[in-house]
């Protein structure tokens, strides 16, 4: 008989890919407000700390964002997020920090990877999280409606 363990970080990046399936995904830069709910601990200090900063989003869907940060939170680490989409509504959700992209001095320039974290929702009021949904619909015919109008146009989704 064998004996296999499950690495979290494997349930976790499987649980991502399965997110990116179901849920849509729009490229939109939009303001996004995270703030640590696991305090840090300072090195040097050793006193406690919680992060809040404002940044903004690379891509978002209902079940997760790649948020732009030139310092990127860990792993692991739970936050609140706060979402202000274009209709004027704030989105709050708790999520969880799956993954994170530093910035790498010298790093091949052909490709730009912008540092930040991918966060994974993993609760919100269920109306606003339908309401985020139907917001990244929306965006996303109109835009594929306005490639079919002029093929020309070139437009990220």
């Amino acid at each position: 008989m064998s004996d296999t363990t499950t690495n979290p970080d494997t349930v976790v990046a499987a649980g991502i890919a399965r997110a990116k399936q179901v849920n849509k995904r729009l490229n939109v830069r939009i303001p996004v407000r995270i703030s640590t709910i696991d305090p840090e601990t300072d090195p040097r200090t050793g006193k406690l700390f919680f992060f809040t900063f404002d940044e903004f989003s690379a891509n978002i869907s209902r079940g997760g964002a790649f948020i732009t940060t030139p310092a990127p939170i860990h792993p692991a680490r739970r936050v609140l997020v706060a979402i202000d989409i274009p209709t004027g509504s704030r989105i709050p959700s708790i999520g969880r920090v799956v993954w994170k992209r530093i910035a790498k001095p010298g790093a091949d320039s052909s490709v730009p990877q912008r540092p930040g974290i991918g966060i994974q929702f993993t609760s919100g009021r269920p109306d606003l999280l339908n309401e985020l949904d139907r917001y990244i619909n929306l965006a996303v015919r109109r835009r594929k409606s306005a490639k079919a109008i002029d093929p020309s146009r070139q437009v990220a989704t």
